[in-house]
C-alpha cells in the first residue's frame, strides 16, 4: 500500500513538474507579432501658385523607361498597383507643379510621336521624365536554428529579413518639338534610404514565397520617396527665368532650321 501511494505521489510529481515548465514556457514566449494594417500610399504634392505668368508652353508627355532596369521597372508598374500608382500620378503632378508655377501646358500626350505638327509647333518645348531605374524586395540575413518543445521534441526553425530598396535615376528631359533637339536635362539619382522589415519567421517569406502586410507597406513607402524626391527636384530644378532663356535659344533653333 506504501508503495503504491509512493508512485501516485511521484506520478502526481511529475505531472505537476510537465505542466509547471509548460506554464514557464508559455509564460517566458514573446507575443506573436500583430499583422499590420495595409497602408494606403499617397502621390501629392504641395504647390504655390505664381504671382505671374512665364509665357512659355509645355507639352507634357507621359513617363519614358529606358536601360535594362527602367523596362523591368516599366513592367512592374503594369502589374502592380503601388508602382502603377506613383507612374500615373507623376504626369498629374507635373502638370500641376507647372501649371502653378505660370507655364502654359498641353498634354499630356503618350510620346512625341504621337503628337501633331501643329501641336508641335504650338509647344516652346516637350517635357517628360525618363526612368531607368528599378524597386526591388530582396530576402537578407536568413539565420537557420533549432528550437525545442517539451510536446513536439526538437525542430528547424529559419528567420530572415526583407529589404525593399530604389536604385538607378530618373532624368527630367526637355527637347525642342519641331527638331527634336535636346535642350535640357537633369539625371536625379535615387538615394532614398532601402526600408527594412527584420525578424521574419514565416518560412514561406524567407523562402521567398510568401509576403506579409509590413513588406507591402514599406513598399508604398518606399515609392512614396521616390515620388517625393522627384517632385522636389522638379521644382527645384525648373524656373520661369531658365526656361525664358531656353525659349529663346529653341527660337533661334527654329529660325536656323527654318520650321
Amino acid at each position: 500500500m506504501k508503495r503504491t501511494m509512493n508512485n501516485r505521489v511521484n506520478m502526481l510529481t511529475g505531472f505537476v513538474t510537465v505542466f509547471g515548465l509548460l506554464g514557464m514556457s508559455c509564460a517566458s514566449a514573446p507575443p506573436a507579432k500583430p499583422e499590420a494594417k495595409p497602408y494606403e500610399p499617397h502621390f501629392k504634392y504641395p504647390v504655390e501658385i505664381a504671382k505671374t505668368k512665364a509665357d512659355v508652353t509645355v507639352a507634357l508627355v507621359s513617363p519614358q523607361f529606358e536601360g535594362q532596369d527602367g523596362l523591368l521597372y516599366s513592367h512592374t508598374s503594369k502589374v502592380d498597383p503601388t508602382a502603377r500608382s506613383m507612374v500615373g500620378a507623376i504626369g498629374g503632378s507635373f502638370n500641376e507643379l507647372l501649371i502653378a508655377k505660370g507655364f502654359n501646358v498641353a498634354g499630356p500626350f503618350t510620346a512625341l510621336a504621337d503628337m501633331t505638327f501643329p501641336e508641335k509647333k504650338g509647344a516652346d518645348f516637350v517635357f517628360y521624365p525618363v526612368f531607368n531605374m528599378n524597386v526591388s524586395m530582396n530576402i537578407v540575413d536568413v539565420k537557420h536554428g533549432t528550437e525545442t518543445s517539451i510536446l513536439t521534441g526538437t525542430s528547424a526553425t529559419t528567420s530572415c529579413g526583407v529589404k525593399v530598396l530604389a536604385s538607378g535615376d530618373i532624368a527630367l528631359i526637355v527637347i525642342e518639338p519641331l527638331s527634336g533637339e535636346k535642350m535640357w536635362q537633369k539625371r536625379i539619382a535615387l538615394e532614398t534610404p532601402p526600408m527594412s522589415v527584420e525578424g521574419i519567421t514565416n518560412p514561406e517569406v524567407c523562402g521567398g514565397q510568401g509576403i506579409t502586410n509590413e513588406m507591402k507597406n514599406d513598399w508604398s513607402l518606399q515609392h512614396e520617396a521616390i515620388y517625393a524626391s522627384l517632385m522636389k527636384n522638379l521644382d527645384k530644378y525648373v524656373t520661369a527665368e531658365e526656361f525664358r532663356v531656353l525659349k529663346t535659344q529653341a527660337g533661334e533653333l527654329r529660325e536656323k532650321k527654318k520650321y
